[in-house]
């Protein structure tokens, strides 16, 4: 069980609406030792991603963080960089990430169309 203190309230609310605060009390940051299997599961992810919005679509899909470090002690977290055309229809693309099993999460601080999108994060 989560020894962290979480709000029974936040629990009310979907993960789309809590603060950062909020989630990072439900979703603490856990630092593992390296695990080899990390660059396999990015790369069934990136198939997966591939196929959800149409590899035509990606310009470039690059496995980066802590968990792209061989030998490094990292949060168990596959962090991924995709860059999409220009030309890209981005309401659809948001609807077609979201299909796929994605939360999308603005970037208001970040230049625009910056956005990121969680896959794994549930109440449960």
């Amino acid at each position: 069980m989560n020894s962290f203190p979480v709000n029974v309230e936040e629990m009310n609310k979907t993960l789309e609406h809590m603060s950062r605060q909020e989630l990072g009390r439900l979703f603490p940051i856990i630092v593992e030792p390296y695990n080899p299997q990390w660059p396999a599961l990015f790369e069934q992810e990136k198939g997966f991603l591939e196929t959800a919005i149409g590899a035509d679509t990606i310009v470039r899909l690059n496995h980066i963080g802590s968990t792209a470090v061989p030998g490094l002690d990292a949060k168990p977290t596959i962090d991924m960089l995709l860059e999409i055309k220009a030309d890209t229809d981005l309401h659809r693309f948001i609807q077609s990430v979201c299909a796929a099993g994605y939360l999308v999460s603005a970037q208001p601080e970040k230049p625009a169309p910056h956005l990121m999108f969680l896959k794994g994060y549930t109440l449960n």
